[in-house]
């Protein structure tokens, strides 16, 4: 068959192929995952040599239709391991830093389900040929640059706000948070209400995310604890119970924590002396690790002032 000339004729191939993907029992069964079969290499590599010969056209055309529903259904379809064997020329082929400043123009319009997907099959395979260093060189949203080099290298997620938090003021929080995540406070806010991203919140309806935090931080201060002793101490004070369901951190628009799996349990820490007991989400240390976030008036906050009393540190 002869080369693909169009943009549109590439984005049809692309299509076709999914849609001719083997059911993924016989991906096992026949031993495909290691090596895709013949014909679905053979148009693998027609894609990717359009790919090659048209620098940027298909990367614009996969930021363009990003929401297409065709598009999902296919890709859910299959596990991520059998599309990576299926499309490995044609991801190879892709230019990565342009994908990585594509996706993060399109991030806001898909959910988080196809946000991580393209995550998975896309963003992390380009961030490693990037580099992590050269990731701060890229028109990204800091979430979604800490969010890459992250699952690239390992490292620790870096604090979201400063160990001096408590001297800022309410206004200048929510704009430094809504400046990190590349949204306006207002969007910031709707997503940490009940509904957002996440059922029951992580703000009350009303409330102001730079106003909590900053009454929290000032608390902080109050009580002489700073807030990454705080976040340790309960890291090691803690047991925790698995919940059903899985909570995506709030300040990131990808799976951040898929390899520790945190945001899936749920943790009981007591006082020996007072036999008080407190309990909340697995997340909370890194929240207030990071931003000095305990949560707003919802199910699973904890006030500073009773985590500092259980844990012993008042």
């Amino acid at each position: 068959m002869g080369a693909l000339e169009d943009e549109a004729a590439a984005w049809e191939h692309f299509l076709a192929l999914l849609r001719g993907l083997p059911d993924p029992v016989d991906f096992v069964t026949h031993g495909w995952l290691a090596s895709a079969p013949p014909h679905i290499a053979e148009a693998d590599a027609r894609l990717a040599d359009f790919v090659g010969r048209h620098p940027g056209a298909f990367e614009r055309r996969l930021a363009a239709v990003a929401g297409d529903p065709e598009l999902w259904a296919l890709l859910g379809r299959y596990p991520l391991l059998q599309i990576r064997g299926a499309l490995g020329q044609t991801l190879e082929a892709l230019d990565p830093a342009t994908l990585l400043r594509l996706l993060g123009d399109v991030r806001g319009r898909l959910n988080a389900s196809m946000l991580n997907k393209v995550v998975s099959l896309f963003a992390e395979d380009c961030a490693k040929r990037v580099g992590a260093d050269a990731l701060g060189g890229l028109d990204l949203a800091p979430e979604l640059r800490d969010a890459l080099r992250c699952k690239i290298t390992c490292e620790p997620l870096p604090d979201i706000l400063p160990d001096d938090v408590h001297e800022m003021s309410a206004d200048e929080i929510g704009e430094a948070l809504a400046a990190y995540m590349g949204m306006t406070i207002a969007e910031l806010e709707t997503r940490l209400a009940p509904g957002g991203v996440s059922q029951t919140g992580f703000l009350a309806p009303g409330e102001r995310i730079g106003e909590v935090i900053r009454r929290d931080a000032r608390t902080l201060h109050r009580l002489g604890v700073a807030r990454h002793a705080l976040a340790e101490r309960l890291e090691g004070a803690w047991a925790l119970e698995p919940v059903i369901g899985y909570q995506h951190d709030p300040f990131h628009t990808c799976d951040v924590y898929e390899q520790t799996r945190r945001g899936g349990a749920e943790f009981v820490v007591e006082n020996q002396s007072t036999g008080e007991r407190l309990r909340g989400g697995d997340l909370l240390p890194s929240l207030i690790r990071r931003a000095c976030f305990f949560e707003g008036s919802v199910h699973y906050r904890v006030s500073p002032e009773a985590l500092v009393r259980v844990l012993g540190l008042g």
